[in-house]
């Protein structure tokens, strides 16, 4: 009977997506690298305004991870990738 319940679990479709399987092995952490000069390694974000400010409705967080300082810059929101870079 556990056979046939097991097999059953494995052709369920609903089954398959909503069970996480506990025994997979997991990898070992990777520290982030310490930066040795500012701007050596940033973070960036992307945040949408809930209001307009004077025109501006996307803001791209960037983050200097030597110092921790926020800056912001303000974009419309239709802005591609090129005009980013």
């Amino acid at each position: 009977m556990v056979i046939d319940i097991n097999r059953y679990i494995r052709n369920c479709n609903n089954c398959c997506r909503f069970i996480i399987l506990q025994d997979k092995t997991l990898g070992l952490l990777k520290p982030l690298l310490i930066p040795e000069r500012p701007w050596q390694y940033i973070l960036m974000d992307f945040y949408v305004l809930l209001t307009d400010h004077n025109g501006y409705n996307i803001a791209m967080i960037l983050v200097n991870r030597f110092g921790k300082r926020p800056f912001l810059i303000l974009y419309y929101k239709n802005i591609d990738a090129k005009e980013v870079a």
